[in-house]
């Protein structure tokens, strides 16, 4: 059996939320509504006094069959605003232009804010589903609740489950779909009975994506439409030749009740040739038993490719001397390299200070305050805190890695020489190779030439951090520590030459065949690295150059993989390496001098008996 406790994520209830949770599996009925608990009503309305019918259409699909016995709208009190009305109707028609339905009606009051209609019957729901409607009154239009008297809330993306209508006396002469023009939805609550225990439904991911000769890892969604928390499935799967099903495991913690979704994924076998086919998928057990949903079945798009490229997503920072929260960034780079090693990448782009090569409307990407990091130049998050708002935790691993374990169609390899003995230019050869095909393409490379150890005594970096003892992570002792001006930092990562950022137009061919290496040469020309403010050059040792190359999809300016070469291991070990080490020093971060055990970012300067010098960073935890 497949435990898959890792890979399963809660994305919310398709349109609907859970109004009371806590259900035990007997129950007969249960509470539901399109509205959090916590979204606030806001108020829409004509600002004329009409009759207003307003619907809610209530699709049978996994709902047919479930009895509909309660219906609730939120409600304006105000005495001018009357003749209350809960509806059900299978069509929405007028007769001698007023609401006709053709289920029930019945006269409601407002109490505490809403209006209630419990059904003689139960409404059993069918394939077409019903439209769940409320009516009123509006005899005068002075006050802003007479104004503006219908219930709201504002759209969001789980919104779509259901389509309104609304139809008035005076405005709205006919019944009208609203979900496109307006931004809000209407807010109900309908109880439900008659729910199976073990029901779900399935889709799939558009695609699913592997290399010969590996399994293939699925992406899907389940969506919970039986009265018991699902705790397991049994997944069956069809296509490329392959049959067969597998067992997933939800994590305990997991608690997956009636409409909720939740993101999953499972395996099938190796596929040991390259193909394009459909694979069918069907959820036939949940928790054990026969699903009670009749079809349960998701299609997605199989494609087995020559191998699986390996996905370098690019992190790129924005930061600069006068950001006082910016120093968190080379923390958060520091350790990243430190967890993935030279699988990850990462540049510094400089803003507004005397590293900075681009003015704020050329940088790659928008960034009109710092610290902020983008992955491959569509995915905004934060250097070191990723997606954690709070700013309590380091989070970034957890954004890069969900990127980095996504598929990425093209390999890319760099390699980098002197043009000549004056080391003044370099050549950049980079190497791409896609496993599908992209005709009519517009992929392109970029270079970037990458500094480290960039320093100058008249450069003070701002530090927000310092003094603010048991506010950040323990990472940031040493910012806490410092002053709020530090002196004589090292700056790594930093772009000091991006001539093509967004690729080079015509760099790779517009008509792409699958496994098909394209070569490419760049020159980057020390002389043009020079900084926006000043025209200062910005190379102060060519020992700690390097160049990252990138593949972009020039068509939206996203990046599909990275590489990086680096003067630092093929240059200066080659120059040590008849020469003995003569002295070893550490610092810090803030240019303190530390021992090798120092806890944090420790950099590590090392000097040759020929004089030469080697400069290395690592982290002690």
């Amino acid at each position: 059996m497949k435990h898959l406790s890792n890979s399963i994520m809660a994305i919310g209830c398709a349109g609907m939320m859970l109004l009371s949770p806590g259900i035990a599996s007997a129950s007969a009925s249960i509470d539901y509504t399109n509205r959090n608990q916590d979204t606030p009503l806001t108020w829409w309305g004509t600002g004329k006094a009409e009759t207003y019918d307003v619907a809610v259409l209530v699709k049978g699909g996994q709902f047919t069959g479930l009895d509909i016995e309660k219906i609730s709208f939120p409600a304006v009190t105000d005495p001018e605003v009357t003749d209350f009305k809960i509806w059900m109707s299978e069509s929405l028609t007028l007769e001698n232009k007023e609401n006709h339905p053709d289920v029930s009606t019945t006269d409601v009051t407002v109490t505490d804010g809403i209006v209630t209609a419990s059904l003689s019957e139960p409404y059993r729901l069918t394939e077409g589903g019903v439209y769940v409607g409320l009516s009123f009154t509006v005899n005068q239009r002075t006050t802003p609740e007479q104004q503006q008297p219908l219930a709201t809330i504002a759209t969001t993306d789980d919104s779509s489950l259901f389509s309104y209508y609304i139809h008035s006396s005076r405005t709205y002469a006919k019944w009208g779909e609203f979900n496109q023009s307006m931004a809000f939805q209407l807010p109900f609550t309908i109880t439900l009975s008659n729910i199976p225990e073990n029901a779900a439904a399935l889709s799939l991911s558009k695609t699913a994506t592997s290399g010969v000769g590996l399994p293939t890892t699925v992406n899907a969604t389940i969506t919970n439409y039986g009265i018991k928390p699902i705790t397991s499935l049994t997944v069956s799967y069809e296509g490329a030749g392959l049959t067969g099903s597998t067992e997933v495991l939800l994590p305990e913690s997991s608690t997956l009740a009636f409409t909720e979704s939740a993101a999953f994924s499972f395996e099938i076998p190796a596929i040991n040739e390259k193909t394009k086919t459909a694979l069918k998928a069907t959820i036939t057990g949940v928790n054990g038993q026969p699903n009670s949903v009749a079809n349960a079945t998701a299609e997605t798009q199989l494609k087995i490719f020559s191998h699986m490229p390996e996905n370098r997503p690019l992190l790129e920072e924005y930061t600069g001397t006068g950001c006082g929260y910016c120093p968190r960034g080379s923390i958060g780079i520091e350790k990243m390299r430190s967890l993935y090693g030279e699988r990850f990448i990462a540049v510094a782009h400089h803003c507004d200070d005397s590293m900075a090569i681009f003015a704020a409307n050329e940088r790659p990407n928008l960034a009109p305050a710092q610290p902020v990091a983008w992955i491959n130049r569509n995915r905004e998050t934060d250097p070191y805190f990723g997606d954690d708002k709070s700013l309590t935790a380091f989070g970034i691993d957890k954004v890069w890695e969900s990127i980095a374990q996504s598929f990425t169609p093209a390999d890319i390899t760099l390699q980098c020489q002197w043009t000549d003995d004056t080391q003044s230019a370099i050549e950049a050869t980079a190497n791409v190779t896609f496993v599908d095909d992209y005709p009519s393409s517009d992929m392109r490379v970029a270079y970037m030439l990458v500094a480290d150890g960039l320093q100058k005594p008249t450069w003070f970096q701002g530090n927000y951090y310092s003094g603010a003892t048991d506010k950040w992570p323990a990472d940031f002792a040493e910012l806490v520590a410092a002053p709020q001006y530090i002196v004589g930092l090292e700056y790594d990562d930093v772009v000091i030459l991006a001539e093509s950022s967004k690729g080079i137009p015509g760099s790779l061919p517009s008509d792409i065949k699958a496994d098909e290496t394209m070569t490419h040469t760049g020159t980057l020309t020390l002389a043009n690295a020079k900084s926006l403010a000043h025209g200062e050059n910005l190379v102060q040792d060519k020992s700690r150059l390097s160049v990252v190359a990138v593949v972009i999809d020039a068509s939206t300016g996203s990046i599909l993989n990275s590489a990086k070469a680096s003067f630092i291991q093929a240059g200066v070990e080659a120059v040590t390496a008849d020469a003995e080490a003569v002295a070893t020093t550490y610092h810090d971060i803030m240019g303190r001098t530390v021992t090798a055990d120092h806890k944090g970012i420790t950099i590590k300067t090392t000097i040759y008996s020929n004089g030469d010098i080697k400069s290395e960073k690592f982290m002690n935890r």
